[in-house]
C-alpha cells in the first residue's frame, strides 16, 4: 500500500468534521417530532414500506449498472465479468462480511438464508449495511472531485440514491418502532485506505466498494421482495 500522501489538511479536516449522509439519512428532527411526525400522516403497511425500500434499492442500482462496465474498461482496461471474477475474493474487512451478505454481485441469495428473515432484524441489518458502503462511497467521491475524476458525477449519483433508501429503511424503522444498531462512523475506514497517492491502488479500493456496493443493494432488493412475497401469499 502506498504511503499517505500530504493533502489540503483544512479541506480534509472539514470533510471529516462534516455530518454524515448516512446518519438520520430523511433529516428529521428530534426524537419527540417523529412521534408527533408520524401521529399526523396515515400509517403505511409494512406491504407499502416494503415496496418504497425495493423501489428505492433498484434506482440507486441502475443507476450504477449503467456506467459499471464502461468504468472498469476504462480504469482497468478489463471485460466485466472477467474483472470480476479475477478479484472476487478481495474484500474490505470494514464493509459488510459474506456471512452478512452471502451472494456476490449478480447472484442470488440462498434460499435458505432468504426463510431465516426476519422483517425487523432485517431493516436495522441492511440500515447498518448501506451506511458502511456510504462510507466508503463518500470518500470515492471526495477523491472523483480533488482528482477530477471521469466518474465523478456517476458516483455523486450513486451517493445521493444511496441516502435516499437508506431514508426509505429508516422510515420503515421508525413507522415499525424499531431501534436502530449504533451509528456506523467514518471511523471504520482507516487513514491509510482514504490517503492513497498511487491512483492504481485507490482504483483498486474504489471498485472493491463499487462491486460492494453494488452487491449489497442486489441483497436488499432480493431480501424485502422476499418479504414482501411471504406478506402477501
Amino acid at each position: 500500500m502506498s504511503a499517505p500522501t500530504s493533502r489540503h489538511g483544512s479541506l480534509d479536516q472539514e470533510r471529516m468534521n462534516s455530518h454524515p449522509k448516512w446518519i438520520n439519512p430523511c433529516g428529521l428532527g428530534a426524537s419527540d417530532d417523529f412521534d408527533s411526525e408520524l401521529d399526523s400522516v396515515p400509517r403505511l403497511s409494512d406491504n407499502e414500506l416494503l415496496s418504497s425500500i425495493i423501489v428505492a434499492a433498484k434506482g440507486a442500482l441502475m443507476h450504477a449498472e449503467r456506467f459499471k462496465e464502461n468504468y472498469v474498461k476504462n480504469t482497468f482496461n478489463e471485460n466485466f465479468r472477467k474483472f470480476h471474477q479475477e478479484w472476487k475474493s478481495t474484500r474490505y474487512e470494514w464493509l459488510p462480511t459474506t456471512e452478512q451478505i452471502s451472494k456476490n454481485l449478480g447472484e442470488p441469495i440462498p434460499i435458505e438464508q432468504l426463510q431465516k428473515l426476519e422483517l425487523d432484524v432485517a431493516l436495522k441489518d441492511t440500515f447498518a449495511y448501506l451506511q458502511k458502503f456510504a462510507v466508503g462511497m463518500e470518500q470515492i467521491v471526495w477523491d472523483q472531485i480533488d482528482n477530477n475524476g471521469a466518474y465523478k458525477d456517476q458516483f455523486a449519483d450513486i451517493e445521493f440514491r444511496l441516502r435516499a433508501t437508506l431514508c426509505e429503511i429508516q422510515a420503515a424503522m421508525l413507522e415499525r418502532g424499531v431501534m436502530q444498531y449504533e451509528n456506523v462512523t467514518r471511523q471504520i475506514m482507516a487513514n491509510e485506505l482514504r490517503h492513497m497517492g498511487n491512483s492504481s491502488y485507490r482504483n483498486m479500493r474504489d471498485w472493491v466498494i463499487f462491486r460492494d456496493c453494488m452487491n449489497g443493494l442486489e441483497y436488499v432488493i432480493q431480501v424485502f421482495e422476499y418479504l414482501q412475497q411471504k406478506l402477501t401469499s
